[in-house]
């Protein structure tokens, strides 16, 4: 199967290097521009694709018969390269935050294999809750907090930041969907502020 991964910064190498471990899979890595001196992704195709190009996105696809789309890319790609993609009999995969765009590019795929919002949160965190609180009869009530935090802090922010500093800005000042009190709603951004404290140190 041959797998296309849009974005060459340290969460697509790492989506590009599992694949390539697992076998079964030709990935190609794409990106403008990238380091092609990782030892590890010895066994994956670099190739040089601009987002923003739906013409050439398409022709890559059909002309290296692409199986899955996976986009690693920050939110603001993830619709153009959706719309390349639903042109295409290749499914689609992202690991946006944005809910505004994820349901745009719901939309478009109405009729055809996308998933998105597959990142950490939302994405692996929805399934950890889902997998903890599936054989319960009754919930009262499910709190989930989500965040890098380093072991040893190194910015104003006390967190870390392996993806997109876009998204993660993104992610914070945007208004956000969540469900409270079992109701699908809007928050403002930065909205709900809390304190925690781990370890003796305190987060907001």
């Amino acid at each position: 199967m041959n797998i296309l991964v849009f974005g060459a910064g340290q969460i697509g190498k790492c989506v590009a290097f599992l694949l390539s471990v697992l076998g079964g899979y030709r990935v190609f890595l794409a990106d403008k521009e990238f380091d092609k001196s990782c030892e590890l992704l010895k066994k994956v195709d670099f190739i040089k694709l601009d987002a923003f190009d739906q013409a050439s996105i398409v022709d890559f696809i059909e002309n290296n018969e692409i199986a899955v789309v996976c986009s690693c890319l920050p939110y603001f790609c993830n619709l153009k390269i959706a719309k390349a993609v639903v042109k295409t009999n290749s499914g689609y995969f992202d690991l946006t935050e944005d809910f505004k765009d994820s349901n745009k590019i719901r939309e478009i795929f109405q009729n055809s294999i996308a998933f998105t919002q597959c990142g950490l949160a939302p994405g692996y965190v929805d399934m950890l809750v889902n997998n903890a609180v599936i054989n319960f009869v009754n919930i009262d009530h499910i709190e989930v907090r989500t965040g890098a935090l380093s072991s040893e802090v190194d910015n104003v922010l006390k967190h870390s930041c392996a993806w997109s500093v876009d998204g993660l800005i993104n992610e914070y000042l945007k208004d956000a969907e969540c469900l409270l009190d079992s109701k699908r709603v809007v928050v403002p951004g930065l909205s709900r502020l809390s304190k925690d404290t781990i370890l003796g140190q305190e987060y907001e």
